[in-house]
């Protein structure tokens, strides 16, 4: 009978080793799910095999066989799982894609019917529209069109919304672009500028505001230059003398007070006649009091 070799003896406890490494391999494996155990399981006939090349044992062989028919059978689990997710993507994508032509199809009826109703509806507008006036002035056509009813109240909304607690009107500064809007989030070329003036009915217009104001405006000019020159002629008056006489102290007083510099002492008893008189007299007599004439 021989005696076996160091080598041998080494060789079959690592291939003792192996074997135990396998079996954990296998054990770990009943606890995970199916992709596991097939992870594990092909490790363990890895580990199994090679034992075999280093020390033969019968048990092992047993044990390998066992082990590649679970692979086997894995693997067509594993391979029938993958036909029937890939079946399921398609099926699930083919659903998807006839779900999504309807909402497509459903969409493009709903846009076409809104057009209709756009459609309808601006024929309706149309309708209603009436022509008060056409007259050419300028050498141009004026066209004055009564709104329909709808359009009427939306500006009536948009009116009361602009003036708010305004006693008379409002003015709201507008921008918008001198090109259309093109596709991209932004505007087409430059922007103009429009204020939208909005006035309660029977109040003045700023227009007319303004008028009125450049009218009293000028009429104070013109009453400040006859009273500039009333105080020339009263210079005038008084050095136009080879001999010139002094300027009347009125001059001096009724120029400083036109440039509002009344640094003069005042009179109290042309004030007190001039508080007694405007007592008297009602606004309506002061108005038409004739002014002092030189």
């Amino acid at each position: 009978m021989s005696t076996p070799s160091s080598d041998d003896q080494r060789a079959h406890e690592i291939a003792k080793l192996m074997r135990r490494d396998a079996r954990a391999l296998i054990r770990r494996a009943h606890d995970g799910d199916q992709h596991t155990r097939y992870k594990l399981n092909l490790q363990a006939f890895s580990l199994l095999r090679a034992a075999r090349r280093l020390s033969p044992d019968p048990a092992a062989d047993v044990e390998m066989e066992t082990l590649s028919a679970d692979l086997a059978a894995a693997e067509e689990a594993i391979a029938r799982q993958d036909t029937e997710a890939e079946t399921a993507i398609d099926d699930a994508l083919t659903e998807a894609t006839e779900e999504i032509a309807a909402l497509r199809e459903r969409a493009e009826q709903a846009e076409a019917d809104l057009a209709r109703r756009d459609d309808a509806a601006a024929e309706a507008l149309a309708g209603q529209t009436r022509i008060r006036e056409l007259s050419v002035k300028d050498s141009g056509i004026n066209l004055d069109l009564i709104p329909p009813h709808e359009i009427a109240l939306l500006w009536v909304h948009a009116a009361r919304g602009m003036l708010g607690d305004a006693p008379n009107y409002s003015e709201t500064p507008v921008e918008w672009p001198r090109e259309a809007m093109s596709m991209e989030v932004k505007a087409a070329g430059e922007y103009e500028s429009f204020v939208l003036t909005v006035q309660r009915k029977g109040k003045i217009t700023p227009h007319e505001a303004r008028q009125a104001a450049e009218a009293e405006r000028d009429q104070l000019s013109a009453q400040l230059d006859r009273v500039h020159e009333v105080c020339d002629r009263g210079e005038w008056g008084a050095v136009r003398w080879a001999d010139p006489l002094p300027v009347p102290e009125w001059v001096d007083r009724v120029r400083a007070a036109i440039d509002g510099e009344l640094n003069f002492h005042p009179w109290p008893a042309f004030d007190r006649w001039r508080n007694e008189r405007r007592a008297l007299l009602d606004p309506q007599e002061a108005a038409q009091t004739p002014k002092d004439t030189q």
